[in-house]
């Protein structure tokens, strides 16, 4: 029979380069991979460059278009206040006066028409 005999230190060599062989197969593994993303990554860019650069190129104009459109809006409510401001100068303040005139007019009616109803009363109490 044959026997083989290893010092401590000679089977911890043997340990460590057989973790080492398998440590280096996992990394060539992980920077394969690794490869393989940032090629698709870089093919990913490269196709859409031109859209990224579109879209960039748009973002001014679509900015000038949201700017022209706010101040077209603060323009018709500015129209739509001074509308508002001439409707409540023109009609609304007149016809408030008016109907005011006309509360005024009523009360000395009533009070005309009271008085003539107690000088009947007192003339009726006469009597």
């Amino acid at each position: 029979m044959m026997t083989v005999s290893f010092s401590i230190w000679e089977l911890a060599v043997l340990i460590i380069a057989i973790a080492f062989v398998f440590g280096t197969v996992y990394l060539i593994k992980v920077f394969k991979n690794l490869g393989a993303t940032l090629e698709t990554t870089a093919k990913l860019m490269d196709e859409n460059r031109a859209q990224i650069h579109n879209i960039m190129d748009n973002v001014d104009s679509i900015t000038q278009n949201a700017d022209d459109m706010t101040n077209k809006a603060n323009d018709m409510l500015g129209g739509v206040e001074d509308s508002v401001n001439h409707l409540k100068s023109d009609v609304v303040d007149p016809l408030v006066g008016a109907f005011a005139k006309i509360a005024k007019v009523m009360q000395v009616i009533s009070k005309g028409e009271a008085r003539a109803a107690n000088k009947k009363e007192k003339k009726i109490k006469k009597v």
